[in-house]
């Protein structure tokens, strides 16, 4: 029996590089993000007063946006420290300047990226079960899908639904613990 689905997990540094950026200046938008833990990275950095704290705000969220539309479009990896498509130089240079220590806790032996791709095939069994009770449901095999999931290690408190078949999650909680926005997920696209 063929497979007529794909749900393709990645850990992008990318999108958990502007995260950490996000955190580190206390720049993260309230609407979408989740700024409330304060966990990461455990060095805070400090804005010189001669920076606006809404104008970095703002060249964060684009830099978000456009993140988001690359790594949708073509899911290439960008060059570091990250800062591609940033306008805003003085933007630019403060996450030049915590890349080091982003990069030092992302190339963690037992931390950082390895630990975050552990996420990437644990609860693979438990989707599949929620793909089989739909089917079961319905009576015939889900429709051909295909799903692109980024995880970041903290900053959003929900699925970020990017578009119908990308989409952003925190591994806090889990991804796959997450069961009914996977049974609504897989009614919608299956």
């Amino acid at each position: 029996m063929t497979t007529l689905w794909r749900i393709k997990m990645d850990v992008p540094e990318t999108l958990n590089f502007a995260i950490f950026v996000g955190y580190a200046f206390k720049i993260l938008p309230d609407i979408v993000f989740d700024d409330k833990v304060n966990k990461w990275p455990v060095k805070k950095y400090s804005i010189e007063e001669s920076l606006s704290h809404d104008e970095l705000r703002e060249a964060w969220i684009d830099w978000w946006g456009g993140l988001l539309k690359g790594r949708q479009e073509s899911k290439q990896k960008l060059s570091r420290p990250h800062t591609d498509g940033i306008t805003s130089q003085k933007f630019k240079d403060l996450c030049e300047e915590v890349w080091p220590d982003f990069h030092e806790w992302w190339s963690m032996p037992a931390g950082g990226h390895m630990a975050m791709t552990t996420y990437t095939t644990m609860g693979n069994g438990e989707v599949r079960a929620l793909i089989k009770e739909f089917e079961e449901r319905l009576g015939r095999s889900v429709q051909r899908f295909s799903l692109e999931v980024d995880l970041v290690y903290a900053g959003i408190g929900e699925v970020m639904e990017v578009s119908s078949d990308y989409v952003v999650m925190p591994i806090t909680p889990p991804p796959y613990y997450n069961t009914e926005w996977w049974r609504k997920k897989i009614s919608e696209i299956g």
